[in-house]
């Protein structure tokens, strides 16, 4: 992968390439962004069927050397924290593990309003949630994180801090002992 420049603001997607990940909003979604704000880099980690046809849309658009197709990645813990912004575009969703894992390395996320997503990511405290299969907003949303450094780092921490409060191991052993107890 090419490492990212400083000034970079880095996109990541923790994602199988299969049709409900939605990974062709995100990369039209991004051509977007990056027209708008030239600096932005986009990372996609995982694989799976759709990955020639996410090359593709990548290349026809322009974006070879703005997005970086990373595969399977075993140590993701070691690339997110390189990244600023997480995203999860998914049309349908359980309760994800990558965003809890973008969460506790302090990441604000993008996710779409699917599933187990809402009760994970709260819109404008530790992210903000845009509706499945709609680029033009999720552009917006790309786009107002890439351009407030600040508000980045606020919803980051805030997720990070909610991540130790809500889903840490002692957290959990806490919960299942209170429901124990009763």
């Amino acid at each position: 992968a090419r490492s990212l420049a400083e000034d970079a603001i880095a996109f990541g997607c923790i994602a199988r390439m299969t049709p409900e990940k939605r990974h062709v909003d995100l990369i039209a979604a991004f051509a977007q962004v990056h027209a708008f704000v030239p600096r932005a880099r986009l990372v996609l980690m995982g694989d799976g069927p759709l990955h020639a046809e996410i090359e593709q849309q990548v290349q026809a658009l322009g974006l070879a050397n703005a997005v970086t197709l990373m595969g399977m990645r075993p140590d993701i813990e070691s690339v997110l924290p390189a990244l600023d912004v997480g995203l999860l575009v998914s049309s349908t969703e359980g309760m994800s593990n990558a965003i809890l894992e973008m969460m506790s390395c302090g990441l604000p996320v993008i996710a779409t309003a699917v599933g187990g997503n809402p009760s994970l990511v709260q819109h404008e405290s530790n992210g903000l949630l845009v509706p499945a299969c709609q680029p033009d907003q999720l552009a917006q949303a790309m786009t107002s994180l890439a351009l407030m450094p600040e508000q980045r780092h606020a919803m980051g921490k805030a997720g990070r801090s909610r991540i130790e409060r809500e889903f840490s191991l002692d957290a959990m052993v806490h919960s299942f002992d209170q429901t124990y107890q009763r």
